[in-house]
């Protein structure tokens, strides 16, 4: 009967030996115009949105709140944000 095989650490702390046939996930990369807007979820689950800038460069606002719980300032200041990367994004 075979068990799981298992691959002790090795003693200078190199990583292990990955099985034959096991690959990495390939990372897409992408790499947006000056002026694109792009949007993406991090990890931590807020949310982030980014502005690469004419002049080089990138521009990220980074969010983890509930939007339901902001009150009326703190609500139009974030929207406020949200609209002049949407804005400065779009200009050309």
């Amino acid at each position: 009967r075979a068990g799981p095989s298992f691959i002790a650490p090795s003693k200078d702390g190199a990583p292990a030996p990955r099985k034959a046939g096991t690959k990495r996930p390939t990372r897409k990369v992408v790499v947006p115009t000056a002026g694109a807007v792009v949007t993406d979820t991090p990890k931590s689950g807020g949310t982030s949105k980014s502005v690469n800038l004419e002049s080089g460069g990138t521009l990220t606002l980074s969010a983890t709140l509930d939007l339901f719980a902001l009150n009326t300032a703190d609500r139009n200041f974030v929207f406020e944000l949200i609209d002049k990367l949407d804005n400065y994004g779009k200009k050309k």
